[in-house]
């Protein structure tokens, strides 16, 4: 990726896009002068501004952190689908999607903010699911929870128990359900059904139809709540 990045990274031989901003921007901070586009993030423009101090203030210079941050980019592309695969050849695969996307290739020879935005939000997902995986593995019973999610009937009448009769609950009900009221699973089986597994119980009584008309509800809920969010503002 870095190879990629760097090829010809002289051209264009003048400030293009942004860099009309950010790079008078990081020259600003070179020479200590007073702070432009106090707007924008000033990690970014330090980023620049460090490679200008390295190879001077020339395209090369002015691009060069963008580079990093790119092949950093796919770096994490690739942690990432390790993380949730943990199979080597996905993660390559993904490495190498991110690294011949082109939206990615432009921002990284480009002396702007927005590839160095993308790097560090990449990393940050990756060291969360990190730490994440890091407090499954030492704690036995946080691991216990974690695959009985995944795979409930394994241990169905254990760790698996409330997620497997939430799943034959949804298989009952079928398309349209068994019937309002008609419910077995809440009344003998399927545990916390008033609260934890409401939508179960909604799902074998009303079927498919009526999960559907739940999830369009919230929908609707969620549009009026921004419709009227956006009301407020212009009052």
């Amino acid at each position: 990726a870095l190879v990629l990045f760097a090829v010809h990274l002289d051209r264009p031989g003048k400030l293009m896009f942004d860099e009309v901003h950010y790079v008078p921007a990081a020259r600003a901070l070179l020479t200590l002068e007073r702070p432009r586009n106090i707007e924008h993030p000033l990690v970014g423009k330090v980023m620049i501004a460090a490679g200008m101090a390295l190879f001077g203030d020339n395209p090369v210079g002015w691009r060069a952190a963008a580079v990093l941050a790119g092949a950093a980019s796919v770096a994490g592309v690739f942690a990432l689908a390790w993380l949730l695969t943990g199979r080597m050849r996905e993660s390559v695969i993904a490495g190498l999607l991110a690294m011949l996307n082109q939206t990615l290739f432009v921002q990284a020879r480009t002396g702007m903010l927005d590839v160095f935005l993308g790097a560090l939000l990449v990393w940050a997902i990756v060291l969360l699911l990190a730490a994440f995986a890091v407090l499954i593995i030492v704690s036995p019973y946080r691991r216990d929870r974690i695959f009985g999610f995944m795979d409930p009937w394994a241990d169905a009448f254990g760790r698996g128990y409330q997620l497997s009769h939430a799943l034959i609950a949804f298989g009952r009900g079928e398309w349209f359900g068994v019937g309002l009221g008609a419910s077995v699973e809440k009344l003998f089986y399927l545990p916390e059904a008033h609260t934890d597994f409401l939508l179960a119980v909604i799902g074998e009584e009303l079927g498919f139809a009526g999960v559907a008309v739940v999830i369009v509800l919230f929908f609707w809920l969620t549009r009026r709540i921004f419709i009227i969010g956006r009301q407020a503002i212009a009052l």
